[in-house]
């Protein structure tokens, strides 16, 4: 490998900062549960800025949709963070249930 070629790899603490959806969404549903309460969530995640992923690309920002079994939903944004399996979390919109 060249020097030039070993420059161009991330390292692994920064490509962790990247998430893909299948992640994002595992971590929107951990964060509902952090804040709201146990339940069955489910939760739906675009990049941030975007209408939809692009096939192979990872993000660091994406905004999710959640609900649970109750049918109370909210939006949350998550960002990935340094490390394996860290993240941020703001929420968007609050839980709204029927």
């Amino acid at each position: 490998m060249t020097g030039a070629a070993a420059l161009a790899l991330p390292s692994l603490a920064s490509a962790e900062v990247f998430l893909s959806q299948a992640q994002a969404e595992s971590n929107a549903e951990h964060a509902a549960s952090q804040r709201y309460g146990e339940a069955d969530y489910a939760a739906a995640c675009r990049p941030q800025n975007r209408n939809a992923p692009r096939s192979g690309y990872i993000y660091k920002r994406w905004v999710c949709w959640w609900a649970d079994e109750y049918r109370c939903e909210g939006k949350l944004l998550i960002t990935g963070n340094r490390g394996r399996g860290y993240y941020y979390h703001r929420v968007l919109s609050g839980q709204r249930c029927p």
